[in-house]
C-alpha cells in the first residue's frame, strides 16, 4: 500500500453533559489511529489507544476552558455524550481543528451513539484519512484506493459520486477558498502597484516643480553630493513615513476581520501580518520612491538644469506621468468591477425566493434524541404537548416542529426509483421531512393546491404527503396530484402501503441560497420521529420579542433538554451567506481604497500638468480665449486619460471573466449593467478631479503669470 497510519472519522452532534448545563456540541467519531495519523499530540493528557477498554473521551482546550475546571482536574473526570458515558483523557490544543473548526469532543467510532433509520442500525457515514508514504504522489494513491475499492465491492454500480478521489488534506479544507484567495491576493497586488504608481507621479512631478531650487543652489556653490543626500533622505523619509503608517493600519486591518470573520472562514482569528509579505510591500514601495528621485539626480548632473529637456520636463516625462495615470484609472476600474459584483452576488443571494418568508418568524433547535434517529414513537406525547404550549405563546400566529430548516438544513435526503419494463423513472435527490402540523405554515411556505396538514390528518390510520412544486412533477406528473398516491413506498415506512397526496407546496432551497430548490416530501412527525428538530414559531410582531417567553416554554416543558438558541430565520438566511457578505465588504473596500489612491494619483498629476502650463495658459488668454476655453483645454486632457482608463480597465474586467466565475453567483462577470455603472462612477469621479485643476488654472489672472516668469 502506498498510505500508512490510515484513520476514519464522522462529524455530528451530540449532547454533552457533565461539565455545566447541557450543551449540543460539534463531536467527531474517530478510531484509534486518529491523533497518530495527523501527527497532533493532546495538549494535556493522551490520545486514543487500542487497549482502552471503556468509552472515552477528549475535549476542545475551548470547551476546557469555558468549563472554568482546570485541565489537570478535568483529566479522569466522566460526561456523557448522547447516550454515552465516557471518562476524559486528553484535552486538544485550540491549533487543532479537525474535521471541523467549531469540533468539541473527540470519542472513539465504537462508542458514538447508534444512528437508526429504516429498521438498519448505525448508517453512519465514515471519511478515511491517510498520510502517504515517503516519495508517494496523490494519483498514486487514487490508483491504490480504486483497486482496494474494486477488491471490496467488485459489482459496484453507483454514480461517480460514490467513488470520490483521494486528494490532500490542504485542498480539502481550503479548496472552495483558493479562488477567493487568489483574487483577493491579486487586488492587494493591484492596490500596490496603484500606489506605487502614485508615489512616483507625485514625486517626479514634485522634482519637476523643484528644478529651479536645484539650479540655484548649484550656482550658490551646492555640492552634488550634498544634493544627492538631500534628494535620497526626503524619498526615503517619505517611504518610512509610509510605511509606519500602513504597518499600523495592517495590524489593526488583520485584527479587526479576524474578529469579524471568525467562523465565517476557517481559522481566520488565526491570521496575523505576514512579515515577509509586509516587508516585500515595503521594499517595493521604497525601491519605487527612490526610483521616482532619479529625474531630480539628473536635474544635477550640470549647471545648465534650467535650460535642459529631460525626464519630467520633456515630452517623455509628460508620457510616462500619463501612462500612470491611465494604468491607476484601469487598475481602480478592474477592482471596482470585481467589488461590484460581489455586492450584486450577496443582494442576489438574500433576495432569493426561499419558499418561505423569513419575516416575523424565530426558530431553534431540538434535541430529542442524541443522533438523526428515527425511532422516538415514546415522545410523540411529548411533541403534542411541547406544540400546544408553544402555540399559546403571547403574539403566536403559527408554530410547529420539523425535521428539516431553510436555507441549508436538510438532513435526509433518498432516491428511488419506480416504474415498470423501459419505463422505469429514477428521481433525482428527494429531501425527506418530519413536520408537525403547522410548521409550514410557520416557516411561511406557500401552499399551490390541497391543504397543510392539520390535528385531524394525525389521527387518520392511512398515510398522507405534502408533496413540493417539483417532487409533484417527478412522483406525479401528468395527472392532477391532489388525492393521488405515489408510485413509491417512503423510506422508514414500508409495508404500511403508499401514501396519499394531501397538497402541494412551493419548492423551499435546503441545500444552500446558491442552490437552486430542490424537490422534497413532507410526512407528519409521527409517521417518520426524527430525533434532531427545529421549532419554528411565527409571531405579529417584533419576532425577537417572543424569544424569552418561547425560552420558557421550553424551559417548562423539559428542563433536561439542552438549551439551543434562539434566533430570527431572517438571521439564518443572513449568517448561511456571511462567507458571502465577508467577500463584498473587503472586495469593496479594497476596490474603494484603490479607486481613492487612484484619483489621488490622477489629481496630483493633472495639477503638476497646470503648473507647467501656466505660462501657456496665461498666454492665451491674454490672446483673447475665454475662461471657457481655458477650462475646456485642461478638462480635455484629463477627460482623454479618464476615457482610457475606463476603456482599459473594462477590458481587463471581461479578459479576467473565467476567473471571477469562481467567485460571482447569480451574475455573469460580464454584466453590461454592472460594468456600465462602474465605468460611470469611475468617468465620473475622474472627471471631478480633472476639474478642481482646471477650474483653478481658468481663474488665473494671466498678467500675475507673466510677471513671475
Amino acid at each position: 500500500s502506498n498510505l500508512e497510519h490510515v484513520a476514519a472519522y464522522a462529524g455530528s452532534g451530540f449532547t454533552v453533559r457533565g461539565l455545566d448545563e447541557p450543551r449540543f456540541l460539534p463531536v467527531a467519531s474517530v478510531d484509534e489511529g486518529f491523533f497518530e495519523t495527523l501527527r497532533s499530540a493532546p495538549l494535556a493528557g493522551r490520545a486514543f489507544a487500542p487497549s482502552d477498554s471503556e468509552p472515552v473521551a477528549v475535549l476542545s482546550e475551548r470547551l476546557a476552558r469555558q468549563t472554568g475546571i482546570p485541565l489537570a482536574s478535568l483529566l479522569g473526570r466522566s460526561i456523557i455524550v448522547g447516550e454515552v458515558t465516557a471518562t476524559v483523557i486528553g484535552v486538544m490544543s485550540a491549533d487543532f481543528a479537525f474535521p471541523s473548526q467549531g469540533t468539541a469532543v473527540w470519542i472513539p467510532a465504537r462508542s458514538a451513539p447508534a444512528v437508526s433509520f429504516d429498521r438498519s442500525q448505525d448508517e453512519r457515514r465514515f471519511r478515511l484519512i491517510a498520510r502517504l508514504k515517503p516519495g508517494v504522489t496523490i494519483a498514486q494513491a487514487n490508483a491504490n484506493v480504486a483497486a482496494a475499492r474494486q477488491r471490496l465491492v467488485p459489482d459496484f454500480q453507483g454514480s461517480p459520486a460514490a467513488r470520490p478521489p483521494v486528494s490532500s488534506l490542504k485542498d480539502a479544507i481550503i479548496g472552495r477558498a483558493q479562488p477567493v484567495l487568489a483574487v483577493f491576493v491579486a487586488s492587494a497586488v493591484i492596490v500596490l502597484l496603484i500606489a506605487s504608481a502614485n508615489i512616483a507621479t507625485i514625486l517626479v512631478g514634485r522634482t519637476v516643480a523643484r528644478r529651479r531650487e536645484f539650479a540655484i543652489r548649484l550656482a550658490l556653490g551646492a555640492s552634488r553630493s550634498r544634493l544627492f543626500t538631500t534628494i535620497f533622505s526626503e524619498s526615503l523619509l517619505i517611504a518610512v513615513a509610509g510605511a509606519v503608517l500602513g504597518i499600523a493600519l495592517a495590524v489593526g486591518g488583520v485584527s479587526v476581520i479576524g474578529s469579524w470573520g471568525a467562523g465565517i472562514v476557517p481559522r481566520l482569528a488565526d491570521v496575523r501580518v505576514d512579515w515577509a509579505v509586509l516587508g516585500f510591500a515595503l521594499a517595493v514601495t521604497s525601491l519605487v520612491s527612490v526610483a521616482a528621485a532619479t529625474p531630480a539626480i539628473r536635474s544635477i548632473t550640470s549647471e545648465t538644469t534650467i535650460a535642459r529637456e529631460w525626464v519630467g520636463t520633456g515630452r517623455a516625462g509628460v508620457r510616462v506621468r500619463r501612462v500612470l495615470a491611465v494604468v491607476q484609472i484601469a487598475l481602480a476600474a478592474l477592482l471596482l468591477s470585481v467589488g461590484a459584483l460581489l455586492i450584486r452576488t450577496l443582494l442576489g443571494l438574500l433576495q432569493a425566493d426561499i419558499g418561505v418568508e423569513p419575516r416575523g418568524v424565530i426558530v431553534s433547535q431540538l434535541m430529542l434524541a442524541d443522533s438523526m434517529r428515527f425511532d422516538a414513537i415514546d415522545q410523540r406525547a411529548w411533541m403534542q404537548n411541547l406544540v400546544a404550549h408553544v402555540r399559546a405563546t403571547p403574539g403566536a400566529v403559527a408554530a410547529g416542529v420539523g425535521s428539516s430548516l431553510p436555507p441549508d438544513n436538510a438532513p435526509l435526503v433518498v432516491t428511488a426509483r419506480f416504474g415498470i419494463g423501459p419505463n422505469v423513472t429514477e428521481t433525482p435527490e428527494l429531501s425527506l421531512a418530519s413536520v408537525t402540523p403547522g410548521y409550514l405554515e410557520a416557516l411561511g411556505t406557500r401552499l399551490l393546491q390541497g391543504k397543510y396538514f392539520d390535528e385531524s390528518d394525525e389521527r387518520r390510520g392511512d398515510l398522507v404527503v405534502l408533496l413540493s412544486q417539483s417532487a409533484a412533477r417527478v412522483l406525479v406528473k401528468d395527472v392532477n396530484p391532489i388525492g393521488t398516491q405515489l408510485p413509491i413506498e417512503l423510506p422508514g415506512m414500508r409495508g404500511r402501503g403508499r401514501a396519499t397526496v394531501l397538497g402541494v407546496v412551493a419548492d423551499v432551497k435546503y441545500s444552500g441560497l446558491e442552490s437552486a430548490p430542490g424537490p422534497a416530501i413532507y410526512v407528519l412527525w409521527k409517521e417518520l420521529p426524527a430525533g434532531q428538530l427545529y421549532l419554528a414559531l411565527r409571531t405579529n410582531g417584533n419576532a425577537l420579542a417572543a424569544a424569552p417567553a418561547l425560552n420558557a416554554v421550553l424551559r417548562e416543558v423539559d428542563p433536561r433538554m439542552p438549551v439551543m438558541p434562539i434566533r430570527r430565520l431572517d438571521d439564518v438566511v443572513q449568517r448561511s451567506v456571511a462567507d458571502r457578505r465577508l467577500r463584498a465588504v473587503l472586495g469593496g473596500g479594497v476596490a474603494l481604497l484603490a479607486f481613492a489612491i487612484a484619483l489621488a494619483g490622477l489629481a496630483g498629476g493633472l495639477g503638476r500638468m497646470v503648473s507647467e502650463r501656466r505660462r501657456e495658459l496665461a498666454i492665451r488668454v491674454a490672446l483673447g480665449a475665454s475662461r471657457a476655453q481655458t477650462l475646456q483645454a485642461v478638462m480635455s486632457e484629463g477627460s482623454i486619460l479618464a476615457v482610457a482608463g475606463v476603456a482599459l480597465g473594462t477590458l481587463a474586467t471581461i479578459g479576467a471573466g473565467d476567473v471571477l466565475r469562481s467567485v460571482v453567483f447569480g451574475i455573469s462577470p460580464h454584466d453590461p449593467a454592472t460594468l456600465s455603472l462602474v465605468a460611470l462612477f469611475v468617468g465620473a469621479g475622474a472627471l471631478m478631479v480633472c476639474y478642481l485643476p482646471a477650474r483653478r488654472a481658468a481663474a488665473t489672472n494671466p498678467l500675475d503669470v507673466l510677471r513671475d516668469h
